[in-house]
């Protein structure tokens, strides 16, 4: 499991001020689950992952990161958790609907399909493990954006943040990062450039929202 850039923004992005519990479904490399302990002192999360081998590794990343104390990976499905009331909820789930030559290896190829965590399950299992104040943050393809938001009604979730992801300035949005709540309310919206100014050149905003966890920012 690599670390990309879609799970450092969910991580730097989702809003948990005065969260104390936190559930991350699908940790892989625990990556998402360090950057929330960071941001947020007074949260203790459960990192939640599927395939044994990335729950070792996220174990492993986490044990020994300056964290340890208030993460607990658990390697086991999300759809058999019982514990239940948290007030943030993320994921940085799978995307691909079928087996892709992108994605090498069954580990991986399992990770990046969404047949073990599709739309409709992951909105369905959220909103019965969060508190009634609870929110929830995914990033999610720009494409099937609707896809999430039709399931998210449904199983009682609204969008209150929506932010679009554009790679570059000439460049379609190709990923959102959606924030929701069980309470209805106006959608705020918003946008991010992530390379502005050519390959590796990133802009202000990105900077600004990964400066605590990029050295080079």
């Amino acid at each position: 499991m690599k670390i990309g850039t879609d799970g450092c923004l969910l991580g730097a992005w989702a809003n948990g001020e005065g969260a104390k519990n936190v559930l991350d479904i699908g940790t892989g490399t625990g990556l998402i689950a360090s950057m929330l302990a960071q941001r947020f002192p007074s949260a203790r999360i459960d990192a939640l992952e599927l395939d044994a081998h990335a729950a070792e590794q996220a174990l492993e990343n986490c044990r020994t990161g300056p964290f340890a104390d208030r993460i607990r990976v658990v390697h086991q499905d999300v759809l058999e958790w019982n514990e239940k009331g948290y007030d943030l909820i993320v994921c940085n789930p799978p995307f691909f609907e079928e087996s892709s030559s992108s994605a090498t290896g069954e580990a991986r190829a399992a990770a990046r399909q969404e047949d073990k965590l599709n739309a409709k399950t992951l909105m369905e299992v959220s909103v019965q493990l969060a508190s009634e104040t609870g929110k929830l943050a995914v990033v999610w393809p720009a494409r099937r954006k609707e896809l999430l938001l039709e399931h998210a009604s449904i199983s009682g979730w609204h969008v209150r943040i929506e932010c679009s992801l554009f790679p570059t300035p000439e460049k379609e949005c190709h990923r959102v990062l959606l924030s929701f709540e069980k309470t209805k309310g106006n959608t705020e919206r918003e946008s991010l450039i992530i390379e502005e100014f050519g390959r590796h050149q990133y802009s202000d905003a990105y900077k600004l929202l990964l400066k605590d966890f990029y050295l080079k920012f």
